[in-house]
């Protein structure tokens, strides 16, 4: 048996929610693990994670919904501090339908700091997911979706560089009875940040 093959994982998962108005509601929810190995070794260690989310959810007449948050968490590995890290940041998702079609966002701020020397692999990272679809009649079908990804690491960092990634599909679909196929072109692009000690 090599280490990392026995454990014992624990989970807990809270949420509450308040009514304010019959459109309106505010919410918290807390989500805490535990790993507890039979045994360590280099990557495998016993940890803690835990997280809380405090936000309100707003819908609206024709099923859409808006939903935003604040989050805090960290995790805590008493085997080795450097592993240890503190999290906090914001999120807003939104689902809409529209006459044809349907949109759906989610854009994320993260800044998450770690135990390390010179600030290592500490960063801030913001995102933003995006897909909207627009049906054109009941077989033709238009679909656009865009990823945009930033994570920016300390100067000192030794290790990571900052970049920012982006995706962007542009696709059209035929509806053939219960089936649909999808297809156009899709693009890719990444920038990274040239480091000082590279």
């Amino acid at each position: 048996v090599q280490a990392g093959d026995n454990y014992l994982y624990s989970g807990l998962r809270a949420r509450m929610n308040w009514a304010l108005t019959d459109k309106l509601t505010h919410f918290w929810q807390i989500r805490a693990s535990t790993a507890v190995f039979d045994s360590t070794a280099d990557f495998i260690y016993n940890q803690t994670r835990a997280q809380a989310d405090v936000g309100f959810s707003r819908t609206f007449d024709n099923f859409s919904s808006l939903t935003g948050l604040v989050f805090f968490g960290g995790r805590q590995v008493p085997d080795t501090v450097d592993l240890d890290y503190l999290a906090f940041g914001a999120e807003v998702s939104l689902f809409a339908f529209y006459s044809g079609g349907d949109l759906d966002l989610l854009t994320r701020v993260e800044r998450k700091d770690y135990h390390t020397y010179a600030h290592e692999d500490d960063y801030t990272r913001w995102e933003l997911r995006g897909t909207n679809t627009l049906a054109i009649g009941s077989q033709l079908s238009f679909r656009q979706e865009v990823i945009a990804e930033y994570a920016g690491f300390s100067d000192s960092d030794l290790v990571n560089s900052s970049y920012f990634r982006g995706e962007l599909a542009l696709q059209a679909g035929y509806r053939f009875k219960e089936v649909t196929v999808w297809g156009g072109p899709e693009l890719e692009h990444l920038t990274e940040q040239e480091s000082d000690y590279t």
